[in-house]
């Protein structure tokens, strides 16, 4: 076994620990009860061991630096929304924003949201993060709204690249990214 799978397998472990330690759940055990810094210390280091091995193939090729224009533009074209953030919640984005509050607290750390288990919490938690930076919760709310829909946007891109030429992926995100505000 070489070293650059023996740390991928590390990295794995580690996330499966942070994720067991952070989440709510009935499991309880050892694993449970340890504090969520030491899973994240480790996969800290585990990630800059990574980082390390791989210093000479950081680079980004072609493919990123488009994927990384699409996503600014994505993020640039939707900041005027952050102006009237106040006027974009529904029903539906307040129980978003209230598990990201419950969060923020500490309270719960939920892997699905609140009577849907079909949908994830990670835009809660993502705002719950930018809370606590931006201090006003309507606003960061906004904010992880356009922080994933540029992910999305980005995420289009480089998915239709594997099956489609450039200019192709380019209009398919150009798509996604001028479609009107919703």
């Amino acid at each position: 076994m070489n070293w650059s799978r023996a740390l991928y397998a590390f990295t794995l472990a580690s996330y499966l620990w942070l994720c067991f330690c952070w989440f709510d759940h009935d499991l309880g055990g050892e694993l449970a009860d340890t504090p969520v810094m030491i899973p994240l210390g480790v996969l800290g280091v585990v990630l800059t061991a990574i980082t390390w091995f791989y210093r000479g193939n950081l680079r980004l090729g072609t493919e990123g630096k488009i994927t990384l224009a699409v996503f600014s533009f994505a993020f640039f074209s939707r900041l005027p929304f952050l102006a009237s953030s106040y006027g974009l919640f529904s029903s539906d984005a307040a129980a978003q924003g209230i598990m990201a509050l419950h969060i923020a607290e500490g309270k719960h750390h939920p892997i699905f949201l609140y009577k849907w288990s079909y949908v994830g919490s990670l835009k809660a938690h993502l705002t719950a993060l930018l809370a606590s930076i931006l201090g006003d919760p309507v606003v960061s709310f906004a904010s992880s709204a356009v922080l994933a829909y540029a992910a999305f946007a980005a995420a289009v891109y480089f998915l239709a690249r594997s099956v489609a030429s450039r200019t192709e992926s380019m209009m398919a995100s150009l798509l996604v990214i001028l479609a009107p505000g919703f």
